[in-house]
């Protein structure tokens, strides 16, 4: 489908540009539907970097050619000279993709065996209107917002479900069935949103898809922590006490992922747990020491966990 939306908006484009340069009564108007075409570029900000280099290439061109044309004449050999001339100036300044559009539209001033205003401003009306109907069309290109929100929300959505089954998996002494599937499916969401947000970077002019990126590497650095919490939770082979009162910490975490929340709560209520937890009667065997010791190590990640949104947001 995407590639159909783009063979229309290119055909129309073309067409768009002879159009106009018919409507302007312009000679060689079909140079500016193609001219169109090669100013199509994947994104938005290239586009509008090529199209500048374009304009200074044309511009030395018809310098080029005049003093080429003056010299020899409207002659295989003037032009022999200008192409010479000017592939060698392109390679200087890393014109190479505006040498062959400039090139056919100085063989317009070669079979008309003129450089007159009017033929320079026809040739010029003819780079602009294609290079501009290019751009335009690019411009008409919008960041990829609700596939954005959409995979944000996934994310999210992905983060509260492996929160919800820690808290349940930490009072089962018996983890066999504990899988990490869920984690892949996170991962897979990431990488998508992105994957999705760079290319709407790539297509956008506004610092807040940069935001979006941040936001999404964010959770991606949350997804790292929330994998070693799982690790560590998977070495749980008991039930101490404890456990009910970080599995409690952790069910309530997992209805708070999301954008606004306010983390500082979150973070005031594990340090009074941290605090209540050196109260606790020291363990009375050494499996309890060595569950209870794994539990600190989950309550310092979720820590960690939380750090991260909470520096984020600053």
């Amino acid at each position: 489908m995407k590639n159909i939306i783009n063979a229309v908006k290119i055909a129309g484009g073309c067409i768009a540009a002879i159009f106009i340069a018919n409507l302007l009564k312009l000679n060689y108007s079909a140079s500016a539907g193609i001219i169109t075409i090669l100013s199509i570029q994947a994104t938005k900000k290239e586009t509008l970097r090529i199209a500048l280099k374009r304009l200074l290439a044309f511009l030395s061109a018809v310098v080029i050619a005049f003093g080429a044309f003056s010299l020899l004449g409207y002659t295989l050999s003037g032009f022999a000279l200008y192409m010479f001339v000017y592939i060698f100036v392109c390679m200087i300044f890393h014109w190479q993709a505006a040498m062959a559009v400039n090139s056919v539209l100085v063989t317009h001033f070669w079979t008309a065996r003129s450089m007159s205003p009017e033929w320079i401003l026809n040739e010029l009306l003819i780079f602009l209107i294609g290079v501009s109907v290019g751009v335009i069309i690019n411009l008409s290109l919008h960041a990829r917002r609700d596939k954005i929100n959409a995979l944000k929300l996934n994310i999210e959505e992905d983060i509260r479900n492996i929160l919800a089954r820690m808290s349940n998996e930490i009072l089962i002494e018996d983890k066999s069935n504990y899988k990490g599937n869920c984690f892949e499916v996170l991962d897979g969401h990431i990488s998508e949103a992105i994957r999705v947000t760079e290319e709407s970077i790539s297509n956008s002019f506004h610092s807040d898809v940069n935001e979006e990126l941040s936001y999404i590497m964010m959770r991606k650095n949350q997804a790292e922590v929330l994998r070693h919490i799982y690790e560590n939770v998977l070495l749980l082979d008991k039930v101490p006490r404890q456990s009910h009162i970080v599995a409690e910490f952790i069910g309530k975490l997992s209805n708070h992922i999301f954008m606004e929340n306010d983390v500082n709560v979150n973070l005031e209520e594990l340090h009074n747990i941290f605090e209540n937890m050196k109260d606790e009667p020291l363990p009375s065997s050494r499996k309890e020491f060595e569950n209870r010791a794994i539990l600190y190590q989950i309550l310092y990640q979720l820590e960690e966990f939380l750090s991260i949104k909470y520096e984020w947001s600053e």
